[in-house]
């Protein structure tokens, strides 16, 4: 090769200032040196440092670090910062490698990401992500094992040795060291953890053989025996994991956060054969170098089957079993294997069933009527892997029903005042009348004839009404109806029909309640009124106990009226929970007459209203609740409509349907609905 000698000089070319060797200095020129020079000129003169993104893995309640600069380029280690912090946990950089240290927080698993800025001495900057993954333990069940602890002040030992016994785990094992002093390695089921003693400090030993994963040396300005824990907040862990292979965490300050070390000097973690299902026999070793202490406690868990939950429907017993009572809870029958006796939550779509107890694989849960889909117990990895779906079939709740009228034709429905917000597929099933029993037919419904009364005429659906005999006047025998909720659980309620022809109002139209800010506006209109003194208008929880709230005097001429008069009445303390509202007229002779009966939820209840009616191809429907259901007269649902918040009106295309008789139902109202 030939051989020509250069002598390197300071130039300056554009806004880049390029300096050469000292003048002094020689170098051969050759193919290969100018290569390098082209290198080394692209990386000193870059200007902006390069990042990419990384990604880590790490399990549940365990730290991970993470050597974000290693595919990164153009940078200075020490100015390396985390520019977002993660959202599942918590990351810290060693301020002279660069290097980040995470911890997920408490029991989280799933995904979470920082963002980190590397820079170069220029000051320019670049950005990366780090994804990290978070991965849940197999469903296992913890598994105490034995404390260990020893302390020899004045061995004459150059090794002390010390045997003790965990118990077997399928999905790995723990050691948690709350005091060391110094160097430890141990023996496990005849093969060593280290092929090293493993040594914390370097005076007195053969030498310091454990580092930090993120660079820092474990003598930088910090003894192993001064670092000191207890079961909370350990100063060493020691991991076996069910693959047989080690992780191995220390603090770097008493009762701190343990980060992620790893052996050097030769030093390297072996494989342990540690035992699933036989005893393990550890024997621990420490080398002498002045007082010798460990002292700590072991731990694993037993990985086992995910719980199974299904139905209980041995012996022929329903799967649930509807309330008793009205407003009472139902019965849940499930099977749940995989767990042990106690109290457990149970989740389901949208809720919990709470304090659920098991007895012997079997659980009775006590719930509110409801659709309860998807049943689960545990979470995470440990979820019984298929749910299950119940319903509790609503009881019939019934309020007593009074109809007076001064003559003619009485109409009504008694289920619609009786509180029953899920009540689809209920039915009246028979009245009784005079001790006397009436199958309801279950399609047309059914006609009693009583004599010198008139005919009352009964649907399945509640609604019913009486022609009565042109020179009747008077009460009806007491009328029990009895509701069936359409899967055999039945209620009865009372109907109280009474003809008076000498009744002083007559026509009392649209009794209404409806909300006025914190109070509750009571409106009611009549077209006639003879002798009437006024209205007392009463309020329920049950509707059956009533309570007056005001008393509205007649605004007819000294209590009569042949126009159309529109009444108002505040409540100025309205329930907050269910209730029902009824006007009493009074006459001014102190008769008496119960006319009207409107629930409330929440003390204010618009009511539902369908026009026109008969229908034709088209209907409105005003003050609907959240959901509008049509049903035809065997209870099958025709028709559903959502509906959104604050409408008051929805027009509906009933053209579908055939000429016949329908139920218009909303909350709690049901309407009677005639196609034609």
């Amino acid at each position: 090769m030939k051989r020509e000698f250069y002598t390197c000089h300071e130039q300056a070319s554009g806004d880049v200032k390029s300096r050469g060797f000292v003048s002094t200095k020689t170098f051969i020129k050759s193919a290969s040196f100018l290569m390098a020079f082209a290198l080394l000129g692209t990386v000193a003169f870059a200007q902006t440092p390069s990042a990419a993104n990384d990604a880590a893995t790490t399990g549940k309640n365990m730290p991970v670090t993470i050597k974000v600069l290693a595919n990164d380029a153009g940078y200075v280690a020490n100015k390396t910062t985390i520019e977002a912090n993660p959202s599942h946990g918590t990351a810290e950089i060693n301020p002279n490698t660069g290097i980040i240290n995470y911890w997920p927080a408490a029991d989280y698993t799933g995904n979470d990401q920082l963002t980190y800025r590397i820079s170069n001495k220029r000051g320019n900057t670049a950005t990366a992500q780090v994804s990290i993954t978070i991965n849940d333990e197999v469903c296992s069940t913890p598994i105490n094992g034995n404390d260990f602890s020893w302390t020899d002040q004045t061995s004459s030992e150059t090794v002390i040795t010390k045997a003790m016994t965990q118990p077997a785990t399928s999905n790995g094992f723990v050691f948690d060291i709350y005091k060391l002093d110094n160097s430890f390695n141990m023996k496990i089921n005849g093969i060593d953890l280290a092929s090293q003693e493993i040594q914390f400090q370097s005076d007195g030993t053969s030498g310091v053989n454990i580092q930090y994963q993120d660079g820092e040396d474990f003598e930088n300005g910090r003894s192993i025996w001064e670092l000191e824990g207890d079961e909370a907040h350990p100063t060493v862990r020691v991991q076996i994991l069910p693959d047989g292979s080690i992780k191995m965490f220390v603090v770097k300050s008493s009762g701190g956060e343990l980060y992620p070390v790893e052996l050097m000097a030769g030093a390297q973690f072996n494989a342990i054969p540690w035992h699933p299902d036989a005893e393990n026999k550890i024997t621990v070793t420490q080398e002498v170098s002045g007082p010798t202490v460990m002292e700590g406690k072991g731990y694993g868990l037993n990985a086992i089957d995910n719980p199974v939950i299904s139905l209980n429907t041995e012996g022929g017993q329903a799967a649930t079993e509807a309330p008793t009572t009205c407003g009472g809870n139902g019965i849940i029958h499930l099977n749940i294997t995989g767990v042990d006796d106690g109290v457990y939550d149970l989740a389901y779509q949208g809720g919990t069933l709470q304090n659920v107890q098991i007895t012997a694989g079997k659980a009775d849960v006590s719930a509110a009527a409801g659709v309860y889909n998807n049943i689960t117990i545990g979470n995470g990895n440990c979820q019984s892997a298929d749910g299950v779906n119940a319903e509790i079939y609503a009881f019939p709740c019934t309020v007593d029903d009074v109809a007076n009228v001064e003559r003619g034709t009485v109409t009504g429905n008694v289920l619609d005042n009786d509180g029953n917000d899920n009540a689809a597929g209920f039915v009246v099933t028979e009245v009784t009348i005079g001790g006397q029993q009436y199958p309801v037919d279950a399609t047309n419904g059914s006609d009693i004839e009583l004599p010198g009364k008139g005919n009352l005429h009964v649907n399945p659906d509640g609604s019913f009404t009486f022609e009565p005999d042109g020179s009747f006047s008077g009460p009806l025998d007491e009328i029990t109806y009895t509701v069936d909720n359409g899967h055999g659980t039945t209620n009865t309620g009372k109907l109280q029909i009474s003809i008076n022809s000498t009744l002083p109002v007559s026509g009392v139209q649209d009794f209404n309640v409806v909300r006025k800010g914190q109070t509750a506006i009571l409106s009611w209109s009549t077209f006639t009124e003879s002798q009437n003194k006024g209205f007392r208008a009463e309020r329920s929880t049950d509707g059956k106990s009533w309570k007056a709230i005001g008393f509205k005097n007649s605004l007819g001429n000294a209590g009569n009226s042949t126009s159309q008069l529109n009444y108002t009445l505040v409540d100025a303390d309205p329930l907050q929970q269910t209730a029902y509202y009824r006007l009493v007229q009074v006459d001014l002779s102190g008769r008496e007459n119960v006319l009207s009966v409107v629930k409330s939820l929440n003390g204010i209840l618009n009511s539902l209203r369908v026009y026109p009616n008969p229908a034709g191809d088209h209907i409105t429907i005003m003050n609907p609740a959240s959901i509008i259901y049509i049903y035809d007269v065997s209870g099958r649902n025709v028709m559903t409509q959502g509906v959104q918040p604050g409408v008051k009106s929805v027009n509906l295309n009933v053209q579908g349907l055939a000429q016949g008789i329908y139920f218009v139902k909303s909350g709690s109202q049901r309407i009677k609905l005639i196609k034609k």
